[in-house]
Parts: C-alpha cells; sequence; structure tokens
C-alpha cells in the first residue's frame, strides 16, 4: 500500500523494520531501568562464592625506561654580577614590599636603592657579551 499525501495514516512499516525498532526500544528501556547501576551485565555472583584473584601485573624491566643524563651544574656568578642582579631585582622588591606593608624607609635608604637599581642595570647591560658563541653563522634562508 503506498502512502497518499491527502491521506492522514502513516504509512505500514515492514514487519522487519518493526521488529528492529521493538528491539531497539527494548535495549533503551533496559539501559534506562539499570541507570546509575555499576554493572549492566550478568547478576554478580553471591558473597560466598570464592572471589577469582587477577594476577598481579608484572613489572617491567628497568633496562626500558629512560633515564636523563644529570644536568650540568650552574655557572657560578663573580660577586661583582651577583650585586648587581640583588640591586636590579632585589631593591624594588624590598620598596615593594615596604610599600604593601607601609613601611616607610628614610629617604637617604630610598635614594640609595634607586642608585643600585640603575646602578645593577647598567653594569648588566655594559658587560654584556657582544656576541653569543652558539650564534649562528650560516645564511638566514631555507635551502630549496
Amino acid at each position: 500500500m503506498t502512502h497518499q499525501p491527502d491521506d492522514d495514516r502513516p504509512p505500514e512499516e515492514p514487519e522487519a523494520v518493526r521488529r528492529e525498532r521493538l528491539d531497539e526500544d527494548a535495549v533503551w528501556a533496559a539501559i534506562v531501568a539499570n541507570y546509575g547501576d555499576l554493572e549492566l551485565g550478568p547478576e554478580p555472583e553471591p558473597a560466598p562464592a570464592p572471589r577469582r584473584e587477577e594476577p598481579a601485573p608484572e613489572p617491567e624491566d628497568d633496562e626500558e625506561h629512560y633515564v636523563p643524563p644529570e644536568p650540568p651544574p650552574l655557572p657560578r656568578l663573580d660577586p661583582r654580577r651577583k650585586l648587581a642582579w640583588f640591586g636590579l631585582v632585589g631593591c624594588p622588591l624590598v620598596l615593594l614590599i615596604g610599600a604593601v606593608l607601609g613601611v616607610t624607609y628614610p629617604g637617604w635608604a630610598a635614594v640609595l636603592m634607586t642608585l643600585a637599581f640603575i646602578g645593577g642595570f647598567g653594569y648588566l647591560v655594559a658587560t654584556m657579551p657582544r656576541r653569543r658563541d652558539d650564534d649562528w653563522g650560516g645564511d638566514d634562508g631555507a635551502v630549496i
């Protein structure tokens, strides 16, 4: 039977499609009925039944794991450079913490820390290397 546009009844479904839809509806109904359960499979075994324990996983060989080499030691700074870094970073940090906590410094101390900041910056810029050892010495283009 064919469906006519002016007919209000839906077309009849073949038996196989209707059966498949009923099976799918039954599966969804089972999922909704068991929502929240830990397991949708067969009923769990009763508590007095002996449990089957799974074997523990075998330990892996240590040979297959990558162990990175020890990092090189940090370079040692000369005392003048350490003092310059303290002037550049430490003095503004001390002034900022004092401002947050409401500490008032004498005028000469604030001027001294400001000069230490400027002097540390100047020293670090003046002693910067002009060229690094690992700079690229070749051309800057790609090879095609």
